[in-house]
Protein backbone atom coordinates (compact mmCIF):
# COMPACT_ATOMS: atom_id res chain seq x y z
CA UNK A 1 0.00 0.00 0.00
CA UNK A 2 0.95 3.35 -0.68
CA UNK A 3 0.48 6.37 2.08
CA UNK A 4 -1.57 9.41 0.80
CA UNK A 5 -0.23 12.86 0.79
CA UNK A 6 0.07 14.88 3.57
CA UNK A 7 -3.00 17.25 3.85
CA UNK A 8 -2.73 19.99 6.74
CA UNK A 9 0.49 18.83 8.54
CA UNK A 10 -0.97 15.05 9.32
CA UNK A 11 -1.16 11.37 7.41
CA UNK A 12 -4.04 10.32 5.99
CA UNK A 13 -4.93 6.67 5.94
CA UNK A 14 -2.83 4.58 3.16
CA UNK A 15 -4.62 4.61 -0.14
CA UNK A 16 -5.62 1.34 -1.80
CA UNK A 17 -4.52 1.10 -5.11
CA UNK A 18 -7.23 -0.77 -6.59
CA UNK A 19 -11.01 -0.01 -5.59
CA UNK A 20 -12.44 -3.56 -6.64
CA UNK A 21 -13.75 -4.18 -3.40
CA UNK A 22 -14.53 -0.94 -1.98
CA UNK A 23 -16.09 -1.04 1.53
CA UNK A 24 -17.56 2.46 2.44
CA UNK A 25 -17.41 2.36 6.51
CA UNK A 26 -20.33 4.88 7.36
CA UNK A 27 -20.78 4.29 11.60
CA UNK A 28 -21.10 1.89 13.84
CA UNK A 29 -24.57 0.27 14.96
CA UNK A 30 -25.77 -0.13 18.78
CA UNK A 31 -23.16 -3.01 19.46
CA UNK A 32 -20.54 -0.99 17.77
CA UNK A 33 -20.18 -2.84 14.70
CA UNK A 34 -19.29 -1.23 11.77
CA UNK A 35 -21.73 -0.41 9.04
CA UNK A 36 -20.09 -0.81 5.69
CA UNK A 37 -21.62 0.47 2.11
CA UNK A 38 -20.51 -1.78 -0.28
CA UNK A 39 -22.00 -0.60 -3.66
CA UNK A 40 -20.34 -3.68 -5.59
CA UNK A 41 -23.09 -6.32 -3.87
CA UNK A 42 -25.91 -4.11 -4.16
CA UNK A 43 -28.64 -3.77 -7.18
CA UNK A 44 -26.98 -0.43 -7.89
CA UNK A 45 -24.05 1.28 -7.54
CA UNK A 46 -25.73 4.81 -6.30
CA UNK A 47 -26.92 6.08 -3.00
CA UNK A 48 -29.14 8.56 -1.62
CA UNK A 49 -28.61 10.39 2.06
CA UNK A 50 -31.34 12.42 4.05
CA UNK A 51 -31.96 14.52 6.94
CA UNK A 52 -32.99 18.19 7.80
CA UNK A 53 -31.05 20.73 8.44
CA UNK A 54 -28.10 20.32 11.08
CA UNK A 55 -28.73 16.88 11.21
CA UNK A 56 -25.48 15.82 9.71
CA UNK A 57 -25.50 15.45 6.60
CA UNK A 58 -22.76 17.38 4.46
CA UNK A 59 -20.06 15.80 7.22
CA UNK A 60 -21.60 12.17 6.37
CA UNK A 61 -21.02 13.20 2.69
CA UNK A 62 -17.20 14.46 3.42
CA UNK A 63 -16.69 11.21 5.22
CA UNK A 64 -17.74 9.57 2.22
CA UNK A 65 -15.29 11.15 0.15
CA UNK A 66 -12.56 10.49 2.33
CA UNK A 67 -13.31 6.68 2.32
CA UNK A 68 -13.13 7.42 -1.56
CA UNK A 69 -9.92 8.96 -1.41
CA UNK A 70 -8.60 5.77 0.54
CA UNK A 71 -9.54 3.76 -2.59
CA UNK A 72 -8.42 6.35 -5.28
CA UNK A 73 -11.35 7.17 -6.47
CA UNK A 74 -12.15 9.30 -8.76
CA UNK A 75 -15.09 11.59 -7.76
CA UNK A 76 -17.05 15.14 -9.07
CA UNK A 77 -19.29 17.15 -6.84
CA UNK A 78 -21.62 19.36 -7.47
CA UNK A 79 -21.15 22.42 -4.66
CA UNK A 80 -24.13 24.49 -4.87
CA UNK A 81 -23.01 26.06 -1.75
CA UNK A 82 -19.32 26.20 -1.18
CA UNK A 83 -19.41 23.66 1.58
CA UNK A 84 -16.67 21.66 0.25
CA UNK A 85 -14.33 24.66 -0.66
CA UNK A 86 -12.74 27.24 2.24
CA UNK A 87 -12.56 30.66 2.23
CA UNK A 88 -9.36 31.05 0.49
CA UNK A 89 -10.47 29.10 -2.28
CA UNK A 90 -8.73 25.71 -1.71
CA UNK A 91 -10.35 22.47 -1.13
CA UNK A 92 -9.09 18.96 0.87
CA UNK A 93 -10.86 17.13 -1.09
CA UNK A 94 -9.97 17.84 -4.67
CA UNK A 95 -8.89 19.77 -7.33
CA UNK A 96 -11.54 23.06 -7.63
CA UNK A 97 -13.12 23.41 -11.04
CA UNK A 98 -13.68 27.25 -11.82
CA UNK A 99 -16.63 27.73 -13.62
CA UNK A 100 -14.45 30.94 -15.26
CA UNK A 101 -12.35 29.01 -17.00
CA UNK A 102 -14.37 27.02 -18.79
CA UNK A 103 -17.28 26.42 -20.85
CA UNK A 104 -19.85 23.97 -22.16
CA UNK A 105 -21.54 24.30 -25.55
CA UNK A 106 -24.82 22.70 -25.28
CA UNK A 107 -25.21 22.92 -29.39
CA UNK A 108 -22.49 20.41 -30.13
CA UNK A 109 -23.78 17.74 -31.65
CA UNK A 110 -23.32 14.92 -28.90
CA UNK A 111 -23.16 11.06 -29.52
CA UNK A 112 -25.36 10.38 -32.44
CA UNK A 113 -27.49 13.62 -32.07
CA UNK A 114 -29.06 15.45 -34.79
CA UNK A 115 -29.22 19.10 -34.69
CA UNK A 116 -33.16 18.24 -34.47
CA UNK A 117 -32.14 16.10 -31.66
CA UNK A 118 -30.15 18.78 -29.71
CA UNK A 119 -32.80 21.20 -30.06
CA UNK A 120 -35.21 19.06 -28.67
CA UNK A 121 -33.09 17.81 -25.65
CA UNK A 122 -31.88 21.75 -24.94
CA UNK A 123 -35.11 23.40 -24.99
CA UNK A 124 -36.74 20.66 -22.96
CA UNK A 125 -34.14 20.91 -20.39
CA UNK A 126 -34.44 24.91 -20.47
CA UNK A 127 -37.75 24.48 -19.57
CA UNK A 128 -37.36 21.89 -17.26
CA UNK A 129 -35.25 24.33 -15.07
CA UNK A 130 -37.69 27.61 -15.74
CA UNK A 131 -40.97 26.53 -16.32
CA UNK A 132 -41.04 29.68 -19.23
CA UNK A 133 -44.15 27.83 -21.11
CA UNK A 134 -45.01 26.03 -24.35
CA UNK A 135 -45.63 28.88 -26.25
CA UNK A 136 -41.67 30.41 -24.80
CA UNK A 137 -40.21 27.31 -25.83
CA UNK A 138 -41.44 27.25 -29.05
CA UNK A 139 -39.64 30.49 -29.91
CA UNK A 140 -36.67 29.06 -28.38
CA UNK A 141 -36.36 26.20 -30.56
CA UNK A 142 -36.71 28.15 -33.60
CA UNK A 143 -33.88 30.51 -32.40
CA UNK A 144 -31.91 27.16 -32.07
CA UNK A 145 -33.18 26.29 -35.27
CA UNK A 146 -32.44 29.60 -36.77
CA UNK A 147 -28.53 29.41 -35.18
CA UNK A 148 -27.71 25.94 -36.73
CA UNK A 149 -29.22 27.13 -40.18
CA UNK A 150 -27.34 30.55 -40.06
CA UNK A 151 -24.08 28.33 -39.81
CA UNK A 152 -24.80 26.64 -42.66
CA UNK A 153 -25.92 23.02 -40.86
CA UNK A 154 -29.34 21.84 -41.75
CA UNK A 155 -31.36 19.43 -40.28
CA UNK A 156 -32.06 16.73 -43.54
CA UNK A 157 -27.87 17.45 -44.51
CA UNK A 158 -25.32 15.46 -42.39
CA UNK A 159 -22.89 16.52 -44.57
CA UNK A 160 -23.04 20.42 -43.03
CA UNK A 161 -23.05 18.88 -39.90
CA UNK A 162 -19.32 19.54 -39.76
CA UNK A 163 -19.18 23.23 -39.72
CA UNK A 164 -18.44 25.72 -36.75
CA UNK A 165 -21.33 25.14 -34.87
CA UNK A 166 -23.18 27.88 -33.05
CA UNK A 167 -23.18 28.91 -29.57
CA UNK A 168 -25.88 30.01 -27.25
CA UNK A 169 -24.60 33.51 -27.96
CA UNK A 170 -26.44 32.78 -31.70
CA UNK A 171 -29.57 31.62 -29.32
CA UNK A 172 -29.79 35.52 -27.88
CA UNK A 173 -29.13 37.21 -30.83
CA UNK A 174 -31.96 35.12 -33.12
CA UNK A 175 -34.30 35.65 -30.13
CA UNK A 176 -34.03 39.02 -30.32
CA UNK A 177 -34.40 39.03 -34.65
CA UNK A 178 -37.65 37.07 -33.65
CA UNK A 179 -38.72 40.15 -31.19
CA UNK A 180 -37.79 42.27 -33.66
CA UNK A 181 -39.69 40.97 -36.39
CA UNK A 182 -42.91 39.67 -34.14
CA UNK A 183 -46.03 41.83 -33.28
CA UNK A 184 -46.23 43.06 -29.57
CA UNK A 185 -47.37 39.08 -28.28
CA UNK A 186 -43.96 38.01 -29.67
CA UNK A 187 -42.05 40.63 -28.29
CA UNK A 188 -43.68 40.06 -24.81
CA UNK A 189 -42.92 36.66 -24.89
CA UNK A 190 -39.16 37.13 -26.08
CA UNK A 191 -39.37 39.87 -23.40
CA UNK A 192 -40.49 36.88 -20.87
CA UNK A 193 -37.36 34.40 -22.01
CA UNK A 194 -34.45 36.93 -21.25
CA UNK A 195 -36.56 38.08 -17.95
CA UNK A 196 -35.81 34.49 -16.93
CA UNK A 197 -32.59 33.48 -19.30
CA UNK A 198 -30.83 36.18 -18.75
CA UNK A 199 -27.80 34.85 -16.69
CA UNK A 200 -27.34 32.31 -19.19
CA UNK A 201 -26.18 34.85 -21.35
CA UNK A 202 -24.37 37.00 -18.96
CA UNK A 203 -22.37 34.52 -17.91
CA UNK A 204 -21.54 33.31 -20.95
CA UNK A 205 -20.65 29.46 -20.08
CA UNK A 206 -23.00 28.45 -23.20
CA UNK A 207 -21.07 30.55 -25.63
CA UNK A 208 -17.73 28.83 -26.51
CA UNK A 209 -16.70 25.36 -27.52
CA UNK A 210 -16.52 23.38 -25.04
CA UNK A 211 -13.49 23.34 -22.77
CA UNK A 212 -14.36 20.49 -20.13
CA UNK A 213 -11.11 18.72 -18.32
CA UNK A 214 -13.15 14.58 -18.89
CA UNK A 215 -10.43 13.06 -19.01
CA UNK A 216 -8.68 14.72 -15.58
CA UNK A 217 -11.88 14.50 -14.30
CA UNK A 218 -12.41 10.47 -14.31
CA UNK A 219 -8.53 10.35 -12.97
CA UNK A 220 -9.12 12.89 -10.37
CA UNK A 221 -11.27 14.59 -6.95
CA UNK A 222 -13.03 17.49 -8.56
CA UNK A 223 -15.49 19.85 -7.10
CA UNK A 224 -17.33 22.04 -9.59
CA UNK A 225 -17.57 25.34 -7.69
CA UNK A 226 -21.55 26.83 -8.45
CA UNK A 227 -21.55 29.12 -5.50
CA UNK A 228 -19.77 31.65 -8.06
CA UNK A 229 -23.33 31.62 -10.03
CA UNK A 230 -25.76 34.50 -8.66
CA UNK A 231 -29.02 32.23 -8.45
CA UNK A 232 -29.85 28.77 -8.17
CA UNK A 233 -31.68 28.11 -11.07
CA UNK A 234 -28.34 29.47 -13.39
CA UNK A 235 -26.71 26.72 -10.81
CA UNK A 236 -29.36 23.82 -11.58
CA UNK A 237 -28.87 24.65 -15.72
CA UNK A 238 -25.23 24.28 -15.03
CA UNK A 239 -25.76 21.34 -13.58
CA UNK A 240 -28.29 19.89 -16.44
CA UNK A 241 -26.03 20.55 -18.99
CA UNK A 242 -22.31 19.46 -17.29
CA UNK A 243 -23.92 16.68 -16.75
CA UNK A 244 -25.55 16.10 -19.80
CA UNK A 245 -22.03 16.09 -21.41
CA UNK A 246 -20.82 13.78 -19.09
CA UNK A 247 -23.18 11.54 -20.12
CA UNK A 248 -22.53 11.51 -23.69
CA UNK A 249 -18.87 11.53 -22.65
CA UNK A 250 -19.40 8.37 -21.00
CA UNK A 251 -21.02 6.73 -23.91
CA UNK A 252 -17.83 7.72 -26.07
CA UNK A 253 -15.70 5.43 -23.30
CA UNK A 254 -17.88 2.97 -22.85
CA UNK A 255 -18.46 0.35 -20.32
CA UNK A 256 -16.91 -1.08 -17.28
CA UNK A 257 -17.75 -3.42 -14.59
CA UNK A 258 -15.77 -1.60 -12.08
CA UNK A 259 -16.65 1.42 -10.43
CA UNK A 260 -14.32 4.12 -11.92
CA UNK A 261 -16.48 7.53 -10.94
CA UNK A 262 -19.06 8.78 -8.73
CA UNK A 263 -20.72 11.97 -9.21
CA UNK A 264 -21.64 13.77 -5.94
CA UNK A 265 -25.10 16.38 -5.89
CA UNK A 266 -24.75 17.99 -2.13
CA UNK A 267 -28.17 20.10 -2.00
CA UNK A 268 -29.59 17.36 -4.38
CA UNK A 269 -33.28 19.08 -4.06
CA UNK A 270 -32.29 21.79 -6.29
CA UNK A 271 -32.11 19.78 -9.46
CA UNK A 272 -34.91 17.78 -11.34
CA UNK A 273 -35.25 13.88 -11.38
CA UNK A 274 -37.56 13.26 -14.14
CA UNK A 275 -36.77 10.85 -16.91
CA UNK A 276 -35.59 13.58 -19.48
CA UNK A 277 -33.69 15.04 -16.99
CA UNK A 278 -29.81 15.08 -16.91
CA UNK A 279 -29.79 13.51 -13.40
CA UNK A 280 -32.65 10.75 -13.98
CA UNK A 281 -30.62 10.16 -17.53
CA UNK A 282 -27.56 9.66 -15.56
CA UNK A 283 -29.40 7.35 -12.60
CA UNK A 284 -30.45 5.37 -15.31
CA UNK A 285 -27.72 4.44 -17.62
CA UNK A 286 -24.56 4.96 -15.35
CA UNK A 287 -23.68 1.86 -13.76
CA UNK A 288 -23.12 0.21 -17.26
CA UNK A 289 -20.39 3.00 -17.85
CA UNK A 290 -18.52 2.83 -14.15
CA UNK A 291 -20.57 5.44 -12.92
CA UNK A 292 -22.68 6.29 -9.59
CA UNK A 293 -24.33 8.69 -7.77
CA UNK A 294 -24.63 10.08 -4.66
CA UNK A 295 -27.38 12.10 -4.14
CA UNK A 296 -27.66 14.08 -0.36
CA UNK A 297 -30.92 16.38 -0.07
CA UNK A 298 -33.37 17.83 2.90
CA UNK A 299 -36.30 17.75 0.83
CA UNK A 300 -36.81 13.65 -0.36
CA UNK A 301 -40.16 14.54 -1.60
CA UNK A 302 -38.71 16.17 -4.90
CA UNK A 303 -36.97 12.50 -5.72
CA UNK A 304 -39.01 10.84 -7.96
CA UNK A 305 -39.45 7.01 -8.79
CA UNK A 306 -36.40 7.21 -11.00
CA UNK A 307 -34.35 7.74 -7.93
CA UNK A 308 -35.87 5.02 -5.85
CA UNK A 309 -35.66 2.66 -8.51
CA UNK A 310 -32.16 2.95 -9.31
CA UNK A 311 -30.37 3.00 -6.05
CA UNK A 312 -28.69 0.59 -3.86
CA UNK A 313 -29.08 2.44 -0.36
CA UNK A 314 -30.86 5.07 0.92
CA UNK A 315 -29.79 6.53 4.39
CA UNK A 316 -31.98 8.92 6.72
CA UNK A 317 -30.83 11.47 9.64
CA UNK A 318 -33.86 12.97 11.33
CA UNK A 319 -36.08 14.48 9.10
CA UNK A 320 -38.44 17.05 11.25
CA UNK A 321 -41.00 17.50 9.12
CA UNK A 322 -43.61 14.82 8.73
CA UNK A 323 -44.32 14.95 4.95
CA UNK A 324 -40.64 14.10 4.13
CA UNK A 325 -39.91 11.43 7.47
CA UNK A 326 -43.62 10.04 5.66
CA UNK A 327 -41.78 9.93 2.17
CA UNK A 328 -38.80 8.09 3.93
CA UNK A 329 -40.12 5.96 5.83
CA UNK A 330 -41.86 4.45 2.81
CA UNK A 331 -38.54 3.44 1.41
CA UNK A 332 -36.90 2.30 4.63
CA UNK A 333 -39.99 -0.20 4.75
CA UNK A 334 -40.33 -3.26 7.92
CA UNK A 335 -40.58 -1.60 11.05
CA UNK A 336 -39.38 1.87 10.32
CA UNK A 337 -42.22 4.35 11.06
CA UNK A 338 -42.18 8.00 9.79
CA UNK A 339 -42.39 9.12 13.61
CA UNK A 340 -38.85 7.31 13.98
CA UNK A 341 -37.38 8.78 11.50
CA UNK A 342 -38.77 12.10 12.97
CA UNK A 343 -38.46 11.58 16.63
CA UNK A 344 -35.92 8.98 17.19
CA UNK A 345 -33.35 10.55 15.33
CA UNK A 346 -32.89 13.36 17.33
CA UNK A 347 -29.37 13.11 18.16
CA UNK A 348 -26.70 14.51 15.82
CA UNK A 349 -25.40 11.86 13.31
CA UNK A 350 -27.97 9.25 14.17
CA UNK A 351 -29.49 6.99 11.05
CA UNK A 352 -31.05 4.43 9.22
CA UNK A 353 -29.87 3.08 6.45
CA UNK A 354 -31.61 0.63 4.11
CA UNK A 355 -29.43 -1.31 1.85
CA UNK A 356 -31.11 -3.44 -1.29
CA UNK A 357 -29.45 -6.51 -0.21
CA UNK A 358 -31.57 -6.51 3.19
CA UNK A 359 -34.54 -7.42 4.56
CA UNK A 360 -34.58 -4.72 7.41
CA UNK A 361 -33.04 -1.30 7.57
CA UNK A 362 -30.13 -0.66 10.20
CA UNK A 363 -30.31 1.71 13.36
CA UNK A 364 -26.44 3.16 13.34
CA UNK A 365 -24.40 6.48 14.21
CA UNK A 366 -22.40 8.03 11.53
CA UNK A 367 -18.62 8.62 12.22
CA UNK A 368 -18.85 12.43 11.04
CA UNK A 369 -15.83 13.34 8.56
CA UNK A 370 -14.12 15.04 11.86
CA UNK A 371 -14.02 12.23 13.43
CA UNK A 372 -11.90 10.62 11.03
Amino acid sequence: MVEMEKRGGGTNPPIRLHHSDLKILLGLDENSKEIFWAPEIENNWSFVIVGSSGTGKTQTVKAILLEFAKFKLPYIIFDFRNDYISKAKESDFGQILDLSTISINPLELDGNNTPKDQKYEISDIIDLVYGIGERQVGYIRSAIKQSYEDKGIKEEDKDSWSNVLPTFDDIQNNLNKISDEGDSGTRSSIKGIFARLDPIFDYGIFSAKTVMPFEKIMRSQTIVNLGTLPNDTLKAVVCEFFMRKLRYYLYKIGGSEKPRLYVIIDEAHRLKYEREASAGELLKEVRKYGVGMLLATQEPVDFTDVVYNNIGGIMSLQLTDPKYAKSIAEHLGGKVTWRNVKNDLSSKFSAYVMFSRNSAAIRFSVIPHYER
